[in-house]
């Protein structure tokens, strides 16, 4: 456990920095997808195909690295995620076909799996439950300042060189930060040892359904699909539906993690003032994402007000995923199992990812951008329905586990 408030800070600062990398290396392929669609002269689908295996695989990763790290040391599980990633994205560049692209970029989401439930694991280990909770909130702020910064410096990137120049930087950034954290954090404990204070503690699989875990992870679903799916596809809306050049459309999604920064601010001020339970709070944002849905399709015709609707979605899908992702495994932790139920939470929004990449790219060249509005409103729906069966379920668990285990954790 870290005792200095001092290095409590450091390491908070440069997790969120390491966080912050390993975003900049596994969305930039997003953010300049209607480049690379427009210079290799390849369809959305074609495109999308990459951003879908590599979806697929970091949620397949995510839950093997959750169980490596519950059992092997955690820091070089994540090490070797950050400095793998970064190899891949100066070798994406030099991809000549579709097929190799797609190769390379599934492997980038199976790394990319490999960081953060080590990094849970590390913190757990090394932080007071408080501590915990307040750097998951940080961790989560740096993920959307690195959308933001993507999808800001990508059209800019673009517009004095190339879009293989993206890909170059992202990588360059991350094998700096690695390097610092992997400094600082030598000697630090990160091995497999549990992290209840119950060494024979295990989590039942019945849990997963009365603790309301299962559910949890079929409202990240919807979440994913909504979240990744308009912060991939949101560029080649508008310049099909408003006839802007792909850079402006580019430029113009970073308002996107820019509202996602503030979200997840102010939901974790909501969190840590005033609504404590996080499925109570998870649900009035799925309300906001239902609300904003029907805006964005009544609103269709308006670049101003659609996009804004779209980018309130976004920001409340960000905001609902931290809450279940990140808030919710410490109260597993008695059991021994922090970095599995992290895994297997923060793989179920990359399921969802996974349906719309690809998915969202055949109906919108079938059905259109209209029809598209109508789906994401019914899974924004579907998400309202499930958060809120779960709240007493949550909440009978979340009481019972607090009662009695607040050091343990």
């Amino acid at each position: 456990m870290i005792q200095s408030s001092r290095n409590v800070k450091m390491f908070s600062a440069l997790c969120c920095l390491l966080y912050f990398a390993s975003y900049l290396t596994r969305i930039n392929y997003g953010a300049i997808i209607a480049e690379i669609v427009s210079a290799k002269d390849i369809l959305k689908s074609e495109a999308g195909i990459v951003s879908t295996v590599s979806f697929f695989t970091y949620g397949v990763g995510q839950i093997l690295s959750g169980v490596l790290s519950d059992r092997f040391n955690a820091r070089r599980i994540l090490l070797m995620g950050v400095f793998t990633t970064a190899v891949i994205n100066i070798a994406m560049p030099f991809c000549r076909t579709i097929t190799l692209m797609t190769l390379l970029w599934g492997i980038n989401g199976f790394v990319q799996a490999c960081i953060w439930p080590p990094m849970a694991k590390i913190m757990a280990q090394n932080l007071t439950f408080y501590d915990f909770k307040k750097l998951s909130i940080n961790i989560t702020m740096s993920a959307s300042v690195a959308t933001m910064a993507v999808y800001v410096a990508a059209p800019v990137i673009i517009r004095v060189s190339t879009w293989e120049n993206v890909f170059f930087t992202s990588a360059g950034v991350t094998l700096v930060i690695s390097v610092l954290w992997c400094a600082f954090t030598r000697g630090m404990k990160s091995n497999g040892e549990r992290v209840s204070k119950d060494k024979t503690a295990k989590m039942p699989m019945r849990l997963w359904f009365t603790s309301g875990a299962l559910f949890s992870c079929v409202v990240l679903v919807f979440v994913g699909i909504l979240r990744n799916g308009i912060t991939t596809w949101l560029p080649s809306f508008m310049v099909e539906s408003f006839d802007i050049g792909n850079a402006a459309a580019i430029l113009t999604t970073a308002v996107l993690p820019c509202l996602a920064v503030l979200s997840t601010k102010l939901v974790g001020y909501i969190y840590m003032r005033f609504i404590h339970d996080e499925m109570v709070l998870a649900t009035l944002l799925c309300v906001v994402m239902l609300l904003s849905c029907a805006a964005a399709f009544l609103w269709q015709e308006s670049i101003v007000f659609c996009v804004s609707a779209l980018a309130v979605i976004t920001a409340a899908a960000y905001g609902a995923n931290m809450i279940l992702t990140a808030l919710l495994p410490p109260y597993y932790s008695k059991y021994g199992h922090i970095s599995t139920v992290t895994g297997v939470l923060n793989s179920m929004p990359y399921v969802g990812a996974t349906i719309s990449s690809w998915g969202i790219a055949k109906i919108s060249e079938s059905e259109g951008w209209s029809f598209t509005l109508l789906l994401w409103g019914a899974t924004a729906l579907a998400g309202v329905v499930f958060c809120a069966a779960n709240m007493r379920r949550w909440s009978i668990f979340r009481k019972n586990t607090i009662k009695g285990d607040t050091d343990e954790l």
